[in-house]
């Protein structure tokens, strides 16, 4: 695990997150999830999801292992877990759907990756989703290199620097947040970035059917262009 997670990325990630991008997520996650049960937000972070689906619908749980980050999703929505995200803490076939946002499950080698994946559709019912948002590689591909520099409000300066390696598929990020009373957080780390048919093929390995791939939360096709890939899945029964 990269040393990104904690309050490197609780402080540096959430001011760049409007609730309105929030709730537009959530509204799309709703609908794509269904409401035949309770829904699993995997890696939930500070809880932005679980308080703007919790407006929805009452069936959301949340896990993650950051204690710091879930200090504020237990704020925002009464049924949050601390838990291993390679050993859920629920039975199987607990859910009917399960959710990652934010590249939550690309931060870790491939390998790690497939276990996640396979822990996701232990606890999902037959016929249940899984729902994960990925980078669009394509768009990425275009642009290998960015760097971002920024005052944060609350007077911290976020730097950060990427460089994408297509052999790997992998972006090698450095970030560096500096804090009002001097303090310095940095990590550097990785965030792994697939194509549609690698990510559908782990998909399949992992007993899930490919439901739908977006380019957004528009619902729109996949392109060259597009920021996100998400893919929806289902699990076989």
């Amino acid at each position: 695990m990269s040393g990104l997670f904690g309050e490197l990325y609780l402080r540096s990630t959430k001011p760049l997150l409007s609730e309105q991008v929030t709730r537009r997520e959530a509204a799309y996650l709703d609908h794509k999830l269904g409401r035949k049960g309770p829904v699993l937000d995997l890696g939930c972070g500070h809880g932005r999801h679980l308080e703007a689906l919790g407006a929805l619908r009452a069936d959301v749980v949340g896990v993650d292992f950051d204690a710091g980050s879930l200090e504020e999703a237990a704020a925002r929505s009464p049924v949050v877990v601390r838990g291993d995200l390679f050993a859920l803490p629920f039975g199987a076939e607990r859910f009917w759907g399960v959710f990652a946002w934010y590249n939550t499950l690309f931060t870790y080698e491939d390998e790690a990756l497939r276990r996640l994946l396979s822990e996701a559709v232990r606890v999902l019912k037959p016929g249940g989703r899984l729902i994960v948002q990925n980078t669009n590689r394509l768009a990425v591909e275009a642009h290998p290199d960015a760097a971002f520099d920024q005052v944060l409000p609350d007077g911290s300066r976020l730097q950060e620097t990427s460089h994408f390696e297509p052999k790997t598929g992998k972006d090698l990020l450095d970030r560096r947040l500096t804090l009002p009373d001097g303090r310095v957080l940095q990590a550097q780390f990785f965030i792994r970035y697939f194509r549609l048919d690698e990510l559908s093929g782990l998909l399949q390995d992992a007993g899930l059917s490919l439901l739908f791939a977006h380019g957004g939360i528009d619902a729109g096709p996949l392109a060259a262009t597009s920021t996100d890939l998400i893919v929806g899945a289902e699990k076989r029964a």
